[in-house]
């Protein structure tokens, strides 16, 4: 019976070995850290991206750059996504917390945008809303508080390199109810080259303005640019140029600095004094521009 004896000790031996390698297996499986990069939104609108190296159901420790660490409570968590390196790459720096970077004051930036990076402008003129139906597809419906003019702008963005994005896109305009007869649309192409944080774009189009059933073709020009200069602060300048139709006829042109605050990922606070160049003959605007982003 020795044999036996044996054989049961061999057989444990194994086992012993196997249920170590396979323990050991699932320990390493455990604390892997993850190959993908996850964006993480918390209510308080802090943003963090980093690689998710532990979790329970609890707690989320994510390592951030090259030696920072995070620990963050579930709870406290608004939106997780993961992204690929080739994703953020594409996205050129990819912030959650500059969704609001889209927009100057009235003209946009061709910077990638993503699914659901929605929100409204609140002008005291009326409102703006931005929706992103797709990632890089979106577009813009501005009124006024009594429902005209009614203006759209749909943008589709391509992204070139991490700092180069071209674009192209469609203003439409209507009269709505009071100058039902009043129509307009502007095919353009736009380039935008930057990030998030700092940017410029430049844009063109040539498109047909409707007043009353006598058309009249224009040519326009846009340009916008922001900076950071601060970690809730930024410079930005707008501006647009639409020449005259034909000879006699007057030529306009608009140029507006400001600033904006954005003291949190989900609004921000941004003022421009504005005026208008007509035939030019400078003309300041009455008002400011005054408006108020919020993430929907």
């Amino acid at each position: 019976m020795k044999w036996v004896h044996v054989v049961l000790m061999v057989c444990c031996v194994v086992l012993t070995f196997v249920g170590a390698n396979g323990q050991e297996a699932v320990e390493t499986s455990a604390v892997k850290p993850s190959d993908s990069i996850y964006v993480i939104q918390k209510f308080d609108g802090d943003v963090y991206v980093g690689r998710i190296i532990d979790q329970d159901p609890r707690m989320i420790r994510l390592a951030i750059g090259k030696h920072g660490m995070m620990t963050i409570r579930r709870n406290d968590i608004e939106v997780m996504k993961a992204m690929s390196r080739k994703e953020l790459k594409l996205l050129g720096n990819y912030t959650p917390a500059e969704v609001f970077s889209t927009r100057y004051f009235i003209n946009s930036a061709m910077l990638p945008v993503k699914k659901r990076e929605n929100y409204v402008q609140w002008n005291w003129y009326g409102p703006d809303i931005h929706y992103a139906l797709l990632d890089n597809f979106d577009f813009e419906v501005n009124t006024s508080w009594v429902g005209f003019p009614m203006i759209a702008n749909l943008r589709y963005i391509l992204p070139v390199t991490d700092k180069l994005n071209f674009g192209a896109g469609a203003l439409l305009g209507w009269g709505s109810w009071p100058y039902s007869d009043c129509t307009g649309a502007f095919p353009y192409l736009a380039c935008t080259y930057g990030t998030r944080k700092t940017n410029f774009t430049l844009s063109g189009g040539y498109g047909v303005l409707n007043f009353y059933g006598q058309p009249e073709q224009h040519l326009m020009m846009t340009g916008g640019a922001q900076t950071k200069i601060g970690k809730t602060t930024s410079l930005v300048v707008d501006a647009f140029v639409l020449p005259p139709s034909t000879a006699g006829s007057t030529g306009i042109a608009a140029f507006i600095p400001g600033i904006r605050v954005q003291p949190d990922a989900r609004s921000a606070f941004q003022i421009g004094f504005g005026g208008l160049f007509l035939n030019w003959t400078f003309v300041p605007a009455p008002l400011p521009f005054v408006q108020w982003y919020r993430r929907i």
